[in-house]
Formats: C-alpha cells, structure tokens, sequence
C-alpha cells in the first residue's frame, strides 16, 4: 500500500497536462503508471483494514459475524463497537480519527466498488483497443483529489493500526501479567 501510494505520487507529480490530447508519449505512459498504483494503493487500503477488522473482531472477542452481520469490514467492526459499548476507550479514539475522514473514505469506497465492479468492462475496453477499434479519448482523472483522499485514506490507516496495536499490547501485559 504504501510502496503503491509513493509510486502514485510520484507519477503525479510528473503529469502537467490538462487533457488527454496534450498528452506526449511520455506523458500517457506516467499518467497510465499513476492510475495503475493510484487504484493499487486505495484497494490495498481497504484490504488492510477488512484485515485489521477481522483480527480485531477475534483478538477482541467483538462477535461482529453474530451481533451485526456475517459478512463483515472494519467499519462494521467499528460500528459493532460503537453500539455495543465494546472496548469503549478503543472505539472513541477510532471514532475520533475516522469521523472527520468519513467523507473522503465514503469517496475512495466508491472508487473501490467501481473498480472492482467494473472489472468487466475495463477487460472489454482492453480488448477494443487491442482490436483497434475507435474509441473516445480517456475520461482524465482529477489526480490532485484522487491523491488528497488516498493521502487522507492512508494517514487514517496509519493511525487506525497504531491505535489498534497499542490496545492489543495493553490487553496482551495485563493478560500475561494476571496469569
């Protein structure tokens, strides 16, 4: 993810053109590179967080798959916490660095669901340009957002695991120290 989000940035920062026809070779290929890490590094984003969801919910005893839903992500853990009053210094710190990032997270969600669910149609994209078939110039994404709400998205990330490994160190001592 993280490795993903430099190679973004960095092809980002190379791109100084507003549209695709002022694009030069050079500037197609570091505009293709940074939507290729760009979408590797919010849908890695969110694999880690599902992660950290699924060992919280067995780490922490939460029963997220009994008390909310079967299938469940790490904000379905988060809100099982909230509800149930589990681990309550935990969950108001979480709360604390999700909320003000709820909305970015909501935008990278849906770019995730699209990407994933319109697999499909890049393949047959894919298959149209190697065919060679006319097609319209490529939407330009607006790269400066998209890096903004993956910055964003990883920064909460970062905090999520920090603050979620120091819990789990705590409830580990105090575990060993009463056996």
């Amino acid at each position: 993810m993280e490795s993903s989000r430099y190679a973004a940035l960095r092809f980002a920062k190379l791109l100084n053109v507003t549209s695709f026809e002022e694009m030069t070779p050079e500037d197609r290929l570091n505009y293709y590179n940074h939507i290729y890490f760009d979408k590797n590094a919010f849908i890695r984003l969110f694999s880690v967080l599902d992660k950290l969801g699924t060992l919280m919910n067995e780490y922490l005893e939460l029963d997220t798959e009994n008390r909310m839903e079967n299938h469940f992500s790490f904000f379905t853990v988060l809100r099982n916490m909230r509800h149930n009053g589990l681990h309550p210094d935990l969950a108001q710190k979480l709360e604390a660095v999700y909320e003000p990032r709820r909305e970015t997270m909501g935008r990278l969600r849906r770019r995730r669901n699209m990407e994933i669910h319109q697999m499909n149609a890049e393949l047959q994209d894919d298959l149209l340009q190697v065919l060679n078939v006319k097609r319209e110039q490529p939407h330009l994404e607006n790269i400066d957002e998209n890096m903004d709400d993956l910055n964003e998205g990883w920064e909460l990330v970062y905090l999520t695991l920090a603050l979620v490994f120091n819990h789990m160190c705590k409830k580990a001592k105090k575990q060993a120290h009463h056996a």
